[in-house]
């Protein structure tokens, strides 16, 4: 059994390869009925990549998929919270982070 396919085409001429809505031939982001809830989740998507594209930008952080960018998340974790007041929080947030540089093999 062919899996189902939404029947909009693309602005290229290709043919949209979500799931259609079911009993319906449109997937939700082509399906008329749908067109608000589209838009807003269209929206929101760009909101969170500019936030999360500035976010990056201001911490120097160029990702997580190495010990370096694991190593920069630890470093901005640790410093936040030394600039916090001393409480038993922030102890245990450092003490979290020093286990954690530990084990990463920081030095």
């Amino acid at each position: 059994m062919a899996k189902r396919r939404c029947a909009a085409i693309k602005e290229g001429g290709e043919r949209c390869g979500a799931r259609p809505l079911r009993d319906g031939q449109l997937c939700f982001w082509h399906d008329p009925e749908t067109a608000q809830e589209a838009a807003e989740a269209r929206r929101l998507g760009g909101l969170r990549r500019r936030r999360e594209g500035a976010v990056t930008g201001a911490y120097e952080l160029d990702g997580l998929e190495d010990v370096a960018g694991l190593r920069r998340v630890l470093e901005i974790a640790a410093v936040d919270a030394l600039a916090l007041e001393n409480s038993v929080s922030r102890s245990r947030v450092l003490i979290a982070a020093a286990q954690a540089g530990a084990a990463a093999g920081g030095g």
